[in-house]
Order: C-alpha cells, then sequence, then structure tokens
C-alpha cells in the first residue's frame, strides 16, 4: 500500500464523500438498492384498479427499449413466474440468486395483467444500452507478442518505462469475469485457462467473441505477455451482440450467472465490465443484483466510460452506483486519456489509450485500440493478485487497497473533481522490513555487508528481537532480505536501553560490520562482523588508549560510525557532552584496530560539546571539504539558526566552523519530523546537507563551499520524494546503492509501506532515476 493512505478492514464501514456522490458501505447498500427497486414511474389509470397496479418503468425520452420485453420484480419468492406461463405468457428468463424476477415479452393486455397480481412489486421496460460516442479506431493487426506499455506502466511509480512487467502473484485461483462481447477462447495469449462461459445473445456464436472488445479485454486482465494476472481462470461472460449495445435484461442475466458461478465454485472472483450506459441512474433491479453479486463475494470492476465528448463519469453506468471499483483511462505519458471520463465518481486511472493486446479475428493475433475502457480490465487483474493472497476479502476491501496503493500526483490534465491517482500492481504483498523499520526502538544502518560495492541496509535494537535482518541491494532499487539469528550475547547488548549501533568495517575485510556500545559493558564493545550471506560473527573488542574517557551511555551522547583515516576502516565518534572528569572541551573519537578500538580525546571548540548536547541536535558525517577526510555537521536544536561544522584535519585535529544565520535551512532542520542527511548533491565531489521530511514540496538542500559555509537552494528534481518522507515513519538514507559513484536517495518503513522508494542519481548528469520495488 502506498504511504499516508488509509485501509480499512472488512468490517469497518467505510465511507467516501466526493462532489458527485456519497459511495455507501456494505450495510446501507441493502437498504438503499432496494429502495430504488421499489421505486419506478408509475402509469395508472387511476381509480381503485390502479391503486392495485403494480408500478411500470417505462423508457424516458431518447432512450431505446426492446419492443414488448420486460422484466417483472416480485416481492419475495413466489409462484408468479408459473402463474404467467398459465394464463400463455413466455417466461424467457428467470432470477432467483440476486434478484427475484423474471424476463418475458408481453402484450398490452398481459402487461395489465402481470401488474394486477399482489406478488408483483414493479415492472420495468428492457432499455437498450445508449453507446457513449464514436466507435473506437483500430491499429493495424500485429503478431508481436511483446508486453504491452499499459503493464508495464503499474509496476512502477514512476516513468520512464522499463519494458518489463514485475509480478509476484499470478491470480491463479481466482475466476475473472468479463463481462461484454465474448472471448476467442483458442487465441495464444490464454493457453487453456478459458472456461465454460455464458451467453444471452441467440445467434449461434456462444461465448465466441466478434467484436473484438470481450477478447481485448480479457488479454489485459489475464494473458500470457500482456495480463496483470497470468494464471487467473477467464470466464466469457457474452451480453453483447455484434452490432448492437447489450439490454438491461442481459445484462442482468449476466450478473445472476456470475454470481450463481461464482457460489458455485466456492473460490474468489472478480467481474469486469468494459462497457458503460449513458444513463446515470440504471434501474433498481440492475442495482439491487450488483449488490447482492458484491455482497456474496464477486468484487466488480467497471469503465468510468470512454466518448468522443466531455464526459462526467457520473453520467456513466454502472459505475454511477458508487460501490464498483469505477476506472477512468492514462496515457503512456501520463495524462488522462482524452476519450476518459472524469470527475468525481471516477475512482482511480490505468493505462487505457493506445494499447496492444489480442483480437478476436486470429489466434496469434494482436490489435491496438484508442479507447479508455481497458484500464479497467488492468485493475480488474490487479484485484485478482489481492484475491489469490486474501480469497475471502470482499467488494470494498478489494476497493480500498487498489485506491490505497494506487500512486499518488503523477497525472496530468486528469479533470475536474478527478482523483490524481494511477493503478499500482505490487503492493499487495506485505512487507515485514518496513513494519521492522517502524519499530520505535530499531536503529536502521547502512553499509556494504556482502562486499559487492552496493550500499544495502541492516536494522537492529528493538528487546525483543533475536535476529540481525539486511537488506541486500540488487542495484537496481530491488533488495534481498535475510531475517537470521544472531549469537544469544548479540540480542543481551541490543536490549540494553542504553544501546547505540554503528556500522562500517571493523576488521579490514572488505564487509560492513555492526557495533554495539553502552550499558554495563560499554567498554567492550561487541561487534557483529558480516559474513556477506546475513549471518555474523561476534567478536568483543577492548578498548585501547583513553579508555576511561569512553562514556557512551551520557545523556544525549550521539554515536557515529565513520572513516576517520581514509583506510575504508570504520571508526566511531562520540558526538555529545564532555566526557566525565575531563578538562576542556573535547571530542572523543574511537579508530579501529586490530580486534580493538584506540580512544582518544581531540580539543573541541567551546561551544561544540554544548550543541552536540542538545537532544534534538542531529550529527551526519561526510567530506564537506572534498579533502577526503571524513568531516562532522551538527544542525537541528531546538531554535537553532546555525550549522556547525567539524573539519577533520591532516594533523589529527579537527577545526570548527558555523555557518552564521541569515539562512532557512537551520529551521527545516529544526522541524519536528526533519531528518538531516549528507551527500555530494551538485556532483562536484564535495559533500553536501539535505533535510527531508518537512511539509515541503522540494528538498532544501545546503551546498557546500568547503569552509563551512553553505548556499542554499531548493532541489525540486527529487520529485515525489519529499512528500514520501513526511511520513512520521519514513526512515531515509543517503549513499550509493547501485555501485555507479552517483548519490541516491533511499525512503523506507512509510505507513503501510510495501516498497522502498530509491531516487537514483545519474553519473555526471542532473536528476534522478526513480524505483519503488517490493520488500519482503
Amino acid at each position: 500500500m502506498f504511504p499516508g493512505l488509509f485501509l480499512a478492514s472488512e468490517s469497518q464501514e467505510v465511507e467516501h464523500v466526493d462532489s458527485a456522490r456519497r459511495k455507501l458501505g456494505r450495510a446501507v447498500l441493502i437498504k438503499v438498492a432496494m429502495a430504488v427497486l421499489l421505486a419506478g414511474t408509475a402509469i395508472t389509470a387511476g381509480g381503485a384498479e390502479a391503486a392495485a397496479l403494480a408500478p411500470l418503468n417505462l423508457a424516458e425520452r431518447g432512450e431505446s427499449v426492446v419492443p414488448g420485453q420486460y422484466l417483472v420484480v416480485l416481492k419475495g419468492k413466489s409462484g408468479a413466474a408459473a402463474r404467467a406461463r398459465s394464463m400463455g405468457i413466455r417466461v424467457d428468463r428467470e432470477f432467483s440468486v440476486t434478484i427475484n424476477a423474471y424476463a418475458a415479452k408481453l402484450t398490452a393486455g398481459q402487461l395489465l395483467a402481470v401488474r394486477k397480481d399482489p406478488d408483483v412489486a414493479g415492472v420495468y421496460a428492457d432499455h437498450v444500452w445508449k453507446d457513449l460516442g464514436e466507435p473506437m479506431s483500430l491499429g493495424p493487426p500485429t503478431s508481436s507478442d511483446a508486453p504491452d506499455w499499459s503493464a508495464d506502466r503499474i509496476d512502477q511509480r514512476h516513468l520512464p518505462l522499463n519494458g518489463k512487467y514485475r509480478f509476484q502473484a499470478t491470480g491463479a485461483g481466482v475466476s475473472a469475469y468479463v463481462v461484454g462481447s465474448g472471448i476467442r477462447r483458442t487465441h495464444l495469449e490464454f493457453g487453456d485457462r478459458v472456461k465454460e462461459g455464458f451467453s444471452t445473445v441467440a445467434d449461434g456464436r456462444g461465448t465466441d467473441d466478434c467484436t473484438r472488445n470481450g477478447t481485448f479485454a480479457a488479454a489485459l486482465v489475464g494473458g500470457l505477455t500482456r495480463g496483470a494476472a497470468k494464471d487467473v481462470s477467464l470466464v466469457p461472460v457474452r451480453i453483447r451482440p455484434c452490432d448492437s449495445m447489450p439490454s438491461d435484461i442481459s445484462f442482468l442475466a449476466g450478473i445472476e450467472f456470475i454470481t450463481e458461478d461464482h457460489l458455485a465454485k466456492g473460490g474468489p472472483s472478480v467481474a469486469v465490465m468494459t462497457i458503460g450506459h449513458a444513463n446515470s441512474d440504471g434501474h433498481g433491479p440492475l442495482n439491487a443484483a450488483l449488490t447482492t453479486s458484491m455482497l456474496r463475494g464477486v468484487v466488480w470492476v467497471t469503465t468510468a466510460g470512454d466518448a468522443d465528448f466531455d464526459l462526467n463519469a457520473c453520467d456513466v453506468y454502472p459505475g454511477s452506483l458508487g460501490t464498483l471499483i469505477n476506472v477512468g483511462g492514462s496515457t503512456r505519458d501520463d495524462h488522462r486519456a482524452s476519450r476518459s471520463a472524469k470527475g468525481g465518481c471516477v475512482d482511480l486511472f490505468a493505462p487505457g489509450a493506445n494499447q496492444t493486446s489480442a483480437s478476436s479475428d486470429a489466434d496469434d493475433e494482436f490489435v491496438s485500440h484508442d479507447r479508455a475502457d481497458y484500464g479497467a480490465a488492468l485493475v480488474a487483474g490487479v484485484a485478482a493478485l489481492h484475491l489469490e493472497r486474501d480469497p475471502a476479502a470482499q467488494q470494498q476491501t478489494i476497493k480500498n487497497r487498489i485506491i490505497a496503493d494506487a500512486t499518488p500526483g503523477v497525472l496530468d490534465d486528469i479533470g475536474s473533481g478527478s482523483p490524481n491517482l494511477l493503478l499500482y500492481s505490487l503492493t499487495q504483498f506485505s512487507s515485514q522490513w518496513n513494519f521492522w523499520v517502524q519499530d520505535p526502538d530499531a536503529t536502521l544502518l547502512s553499509g556494504d555487508f556482502d562486499k559487492d560495492g552496493d550500499q544495502d541496509m541492516a536494522l537492529t535494537g528493538p528487546d525483543h528481537w533475536v535476529t540481525l535482518p539486511v537488506a541486500f541491494s540488487n542495484g537496481d532499487g530491488s533488495f534481498k532480505v535475510t531475517n537470521l539469528p544472531v549469537n544469544p550475547a548479540w540480542i543481551k547488548r541490543s536490549a540494553d536501553p542504553n544501546a547505540k549501533f554503528a556500522a562500517g568495517d571493523f576488521n579490514m575485510d572488505g564487509y560492513a560490520d555492526v557495533v554495539v556500545t553502552g550499558g554495563p559493558n560499554a567498554t567492550r564493545p561487541l561487534v557483529a562482523l558480516s559474513n556477506g550471506d546475513g549471518t555474523f560473527t561476534m567478536s568483543t573488542f577492548t578498548l585501547t588508549g583513553e579508555s576511561q574517557v569512553w562514556a557512551p551511555d551520557q545523556p544525549n551522547t550521539k554515536l557515529v560510525g565513520t572513516d576517520l583515516g581514509r583506510n575504508g576502516i570504520g571508526d566511531l565518534l562520540l558526538v555529545g557532552p564532555n566526557p566525565p572528569g575531563v578538562p576542556g572541551d573535547t571530542l572523543v573519537q574511537a579508530e579501529a584496530v586490530p580486534q580493538a578500538f584506540r580512544v582518544a580525546t581531540k580539543e573541541a571548540d567551546v561551544s561544540w560539546p554544548e550543541l552536540a548536547s542538545d537532544p534534538d541536535a542531529q550529527v551526519v558525517s561526510g567530506d564537506f571539504n572534498g579533502d577526503g577526510d571524513m568531516d562532522l555537521a551538527l544542525a537541528g536544536g531546538e531554535d537553532w539558526d546555525i550549522v556547525a561544522i567539524a573539519f577533520n584535519n591532516a594533523q589529527g585535529g579537527w577545526d570548527f566552523h558555523y555557518w552564521p544565520p541569515g539562512h532557512d535551512f537551520a529551521g527545516h532542520a529544526a522541524e519536528d519530523n526533519a531528518h538531516l542527511v549528507a551527500g555530494d548533491f551538485d556532483g562536484d565531489r564535495v559533500d553536501d546537507l539535505a533535510v527531508l521530511g518537512t511539509d515541503l514540496a522540494s528538498v532544501p538542500v545546503a551546498l557546500s563551499n568547503g569552509d563551512g559555509s553553505f548556499q542554499e537552494v531548493s532541489d525540486h528534481r527529487l520529485k515525489e520524494i519529499p512528500v514520501l518522507a513526511q511520513d512520521v515513519n519514513v526512515k531515509p538514507l543517503t549513499g550509493d546503492f547501485n555501485n555507479d559513484g552517483a548519490l541516491d536517495v533511499l525512503l523506507t518503513g512509510g505507513d503501510g509501506w510495501y516498497t522502498v522508494e530509491v531516487a537514483f542519481g545519474k553519473p555526471g548528469e542532473s536528476g534522478y532515476t526513480f524505483t519503488s520495488e517490493p520488500i519482503a
């Protein structure tokens, strides 16, 4: 799930109010649908006889109906259909799973007789659906089986496309009912996964597609090369004739079949419609049947509408009902598709323009369409991925998850009232890593724990942990997570409330390690030496030199891991108040030597210990003057208007400088959720400072001038990173996570996140490449 968005459980009542309508939760749905069901346009003759007639709903001006065809809705289960047959009425179809009703051809006299039946709640003319605009344009046929751009787009947060569709579920065990014109079951995209379906069209074709609509949509739901759910079972529900639109009764028959088949199979199901009706209200029986179908476990997805004119999604049925997942179409360059409906009745957008998918004309043929309807097919495929993992989840739960997971803010020209949300397919997979990061007692560290050149992550700290999790970078924004047990000595030391942690190569073997110090054994740091595979060997280091001044337990003391000697070996610094019994102002450092740390005190500026003792102060290490030595920066203290810098000089001491007031950077660093980070943000080989987690839409950066002063800028190149970093659970890191020499920015641990967000710097260029990869 994407950060910051609420995910409701199925037991919760979820309401979403927008400018167009009120979407109703499960409990309210039944009451509303039944109220609409019993409403209608009563056409009566007056008097006592009129009072006994069931309401009659006829076509409004401009609507077409199937001549003489009616839906007779009953007050309950009764013998009304049998009585109708006894009067010579031809009952074409009975409904009992989603609604109590029957469909029949009626003469004027039969219509009057039916309306007099006391078991009849209402009679409805069979409306023919109205198409929304000009037919779609078709591209030339092709035999290419290359993946379409649309599936490629939904597995990544940002452009550019990477030519891949990644997935960790396939929709196995889920039935996807494709409602429309049928499916060419023999197309190579489907293998043997097209199951027996249902057709209301009496033309001898059965469920075979003759308009390309159903086959095209089915391949986007679950095709081998085009689909979002590669193993889903596809069930054709043909309600659309070859040369016209469906009618209400044909759609109702489809709903009835889908629900009955779903109940018979007993597994999870999703139904998708890529055709809509230019009628915002629909009809009571359809609303009631859809509501019952959803309450019985079928997840429904529909197009928000496609037209060659400006179209409000609230004027398109069935999406206007408000409970289905209503999907608008987007383009390859992240604009709303020109033909897509818009407005407050849209739930989210998905790729739906100029797509290439399976054709119904030949088994190996593909065709491109420009209709915006087919984003609904991709959403249905993603719903199948959710249902594979959570087969009992119902409509509102899946809808909430898909909306919560969607990528916010990347679309242009969405239209007034439309949500700026784009379908994202990967976040339904739970991430233990991000839950671990959110533990308030966890410490997030970075280093190259497998010696492959890519910076990795490690977590340690909470007193209930018996493992030391590591996330090894694959260099492409994805990580391999290990979570292996550690020695009981580490567990005990980590659980101490005064424990402090740092990472570095402390035994000079090229692998980053983790050290813990503090507590009763503070003078004997315990080092977890990495074996490169997620396991660690424990080694107790001794302290030599001025070991008596090593006091990590002092209040507000911060432990910093860095490299003081330009030799790739991890060293330690204590930044905070002066050690007890030490005269003057000092900075305590511990240089790694074989199986030990050599402790020494260094003279500090008179202001440094006081500033470092501020509980809100943050300290980071970096080369802020480009001389190859690692320096220190302090910022973020309460009411600070300065930034303090300690330069590590060639004589083994420290030179202190202060960036004076007159800038906003110090104030940003002091904000409640601010995270101070260091790195070379402008590519000049001198490290700079930045603040993540502010309320700004850009990143405040202080570009180092190399002398303790900085140039303040706002970095807009990081796109969504500053907004994502506002999540109070996020922990950021900077470093080189793909070993290309450029600075990268990483975010992990956001509320409900299933991914790690990385902005990869471009070597020798300005800007970043963004990834949003799932993490286990």
